[in-house]
């Protein structure tokens, strides 16, 4: 026990210096790609306007204005490692025929990226997002993958007729930042559409708590993993529909 509090301890210190290099990193102007930094050149029409396309954004940019526009809904400093993104991927099953995996809160991409390598079929991977910008931003860099921008308390009518083709869910939400009634809504709308002997995998910063409060019972726990190279240092657990 000693031993994993000096790790979170450690961890914490990590993830405080990592804030400060993305947040100064989001409120950058210079645009290094068109090598304006001291140049005579005229802005470009995003510059005049003030806007950006999140196209032409570092996933870790976007991913610092969505935390400073929504640090809640985000409940992470920075993006999941490859690590974690590895160690989830590890989980998913290549032998489950057509079956969906449904990834909540995919942000950036970096579990959907790692579901690719593994050989998870694009067609398979369905990612939801609930920002405008990081939804566009999937789309542009995953075009193969069907992305969905809304709100996973409404799972069900996002998926649509494929819900009864869901084999696995993925869930990368921030339940410990999220109300209680936004995490029972999305519980059981996982519950709904993942049918029995379904795989239902959450990564978690919380290492100390084994099993998450607001599952339902017949959610068993069948395997676990810490990736302590993450930022925070974060727990994937493995759950088995029984019934």
């Amino acid at each position: 026990m000693l031993v994993i509090q000096r790790k979170i301890m450690k961890a914490q210190a990590m993830v405080h210096q990592s804030v400060a290099r993305v947040i100064d990193a989001s409120r950058s102007k210079v645009s290094l790609k068109n090598g304006r930094r001291g140049s005579s050149l005229p802005p470009n029409e995003n510059e005049v306007t003030g806007k950006s396309s999140p196209f032409t954004k570092s996933p870790l940019v976007l991913f610092a204005k969505e935390i400073l526009q929504n640090p809640r809904a985000i409940g992470a400093a920075c993006p999941s490692s490859p690590q974690l993104a590895k160690a989830v991927a590890k989980f998913v099953p290549l032998t489950t025929g057509p079956g969906l995996v449904v990834e909540l809160g995919a942000g950036t991409g970096v579990i959907t990226k790692a579901l690719l390598k593994r050989g998870i079929a694009p067609e398979r991977i369905v990612a939801v997002e609930l920002s405008p910008h990081l939804a566009t931003y999937l789309r542009q860099h995953f075009s193969q993958v069907r992305v969905i921008e809304g709100d996973a308390t409404h799972l069900q009518k996002l998926l649509g007729e494929d819900c009864s083709a869901v084999s696995t869910v993925i869930c990368g939400l921030p339940f410990r930042s999220l109300p209680p009634r936004v995490i029972h809504g999305v519980v059981t709308e996982i519950e709904k559409v993942l049918p029995r002997n379904g795989l239902y995998m959450q990564y978690t910063y919380d290492l100390m708590t084994e099993r998450d409060p607001f599952l339902p019972h017949h959610f068993k726990r069948v395997s676990s993993k810490l990736v302590w190279s993450n930022i925070p240092p974060a727990r994937v657990n493995v759950y088995r529909v029984e019934h």
